[in-house]
């Protein structure tokens, strides 16, 4: 009988060749997009004539759906990538 319950997160195998070298890159990259996206997010909204907190949550909201855009776009990509390496194969 098979166990529909055994669920196994991706990010766990992905986790594992996750190095120290690898977090900081990371966090890095991470506190440098910050350090640039927020500020800017506040002077539009003051531009725009509204409450700088309304620029914050609007950053936030575009950032996370542009990442879960980009992840779905690389997956389609590497979908495709590999049906094409594979028909390549079969010639």
């Amino acid at each position: 009988m098979k166990n529909y319950f055994s669920f196994r997160p991706k990010l766990i195998d992905s986790l594992k060749d996750y190095s120290a070298q690898t977090f900081v890159a990371d966090l890095t990259a991470g506190l440098t997009v910050g350090v640039v996206a927020l500020p800017l997010a506040l002077a539009l909204a003051i531009a725009s004539g509204l409450k700088p907190e309304v620029g914050i949550f609007t950053a936030i909201i575009g950032g996370f759906w542009f990442h879960c855009s980009v992840v779905r776009a690389c997956r389609s990509a590497a979908r495709r990538a590999r049906s094409c390496r594979c028909s390549r194969r079969s010639w």
